[in-house]
């Protein structure tokens, strides 16, 4: 009986030890081990950093219960640090995507206005490419897929534009989805996602996981920074660790945004639905607009003379 009530506990436990092996935070602390080995003799070598680890380690802690209960120290530590990188994800996304306080607005308003620049430019020489389509060469046909790709990460309003890329990826998608059905996502997605089917939501979910693990990720190569007063090359690894994480972060939140907008696209009527407004399609945006303003005002679903 209790070999079978602590069997899926203990795989629980081995999972959750077997995430944290692969989590961003084991980069940091990993990252940090060798900078400190690096910066007492090397890496390598009969006087290596790992020679004087092995001494400091011996004469600090002789006992064997000491040096248990350092193990033990230094695995809550991984594990606290790693809860509070998690809890920090969003606001690292929210920097990431330009969700900057007041005092920074200066240098925000000035990579948006470069970002706008580069931007017209692309649009000039799609609208060129566009006007001569049927006589591209095969040069020009790719050119023009990944200009036209390009323009869908963009929102179609200036005034709606963010200093980062993936600031404007995002916004783009919600502005795609409050222009076509009237729905503001922000407001509508919690909603929706209750209402979702199973796969949906698992399908959606995997995608924000590896979008929040890509930030985390970057998170940990700026951290990693910190440890450029045991070696030089910690400020290197930092920079590498937080330009690939970016890049993969850019990948994935393009996989997460194809995902919210499908759902919108596939499943906006469970909304309808569910707040109990008669589903028209010739309505949107208009029905749209109701259930955003019902769910975020309050207001009244159906007007004066309507069933």
């Amino acid at each position: 009986m209790f070999t079978s009530v602590w069997t899926p506990l203990g795989g629980k436990v081995a999972d959750r030890w077997a995430g944290l092996l692969t989590s961003p935070v084991m980069v940091l602390w990993g990252g940090g081990l060798l900078a400190w080995v690096h910066g007492h003799g090397g890496l390598t070598g009969t006087g290596s950093g790992w020679k004087e680890l092995e001494r400091q380690w011996r004469t600090a802690f002789p006992e064997p219960a000491a040096q248990v209960a350092l193990l033990v120290g230094a695995l809550l530590v991984v594990l606290a640090s790693a809860r509070l990188l998690e809890n920090l994800t969003l606001p690292v996304v929210r920097l990431l995507e330009g969700y900057w306080p007041r005092w920074a607005w200066p240098i925000s308003a000035a990579l948006t206005w470069m970002r706008g620049r580069r931007i017209e430019r692309a649009a000039r020489r799609w609208r060129d490419l566009a006007l001569r389509r049927d006589e591209l060469t095969a040069r020009e046909r790719l050119r023009f897929s990944r200009l036209d790709a390009g323009r869908a990460a963009v929102p179609a309003v200036p005034d709606l534009r963010m200093p980062t890329a993936l600031g404007d990826l995002l916004r783009a998608t919600e502005l795609r989805i409050r222009l076509r059905y009237g729905l503001d996502a922000v407001a509508c997605w919690p909603r929706l996602w209750i209402l979702l089917p199973e796969q949906a939501r698992a399908d959606i979910g995997q995608a924000r996981a590896r979008l929040d693990e890509m930030a985390r990720l970057w998170a940990v190569g700026v951290a990693l920074a910190g440890f450029t007063i045991l070696t030089w090359w910690a400020l290197l690894a930092a920079a590498v660790v937080a330009a690939v994480a970016h890049r993969l972060l850019r990948s994935a939140a393009a996989d997460y945004a194809i995902m919210l907008q499908s759902c919108f696209d596939l499943h906006r009527r469970m909304l309808y639905e569910a707040v109990d407004l008669p589903w028209e399609t010739r309505a949107e945006p208009e029905g749209g607009q109701r259930i955003t303003a019902f769910l975020t005002r309050g207001t009244a679903l159906t007007v004066a003379g309507e069933g």
